[in-house]
């Protein structure tokens, strides 16, 4: 699943892997990671945002 892990800097990064699932509490859309990026080319990867605004959540947390 998704996890966030801390970098040297004190920040952290999000881990995303293929098939993920991502809901939204407000409204209750869904998405799904078909295909991660390449990590080196998303520096500054943040949760995705559903349509109404509201940051998703993973569908799954348990199982990071």
């Amino acid at each position: 699943m998704d996890q966030m892990n801390p970098q040297a800097a004190g920040t952290t990064v999000l881990e995303m892997r293929d098939g993920d699932d991502f809901v939204c509490p407000n409204c209750g859309c869904e998405i799904m990671l078909k295909h991660h990026g390449d990590p080196a080319k998303m520096q500054n990867m943040r949760p995705f945002t559903c349509c109404c605004g509201t940051p998703m959540q993973p569908e799954h947390p348990e199982r990071a």
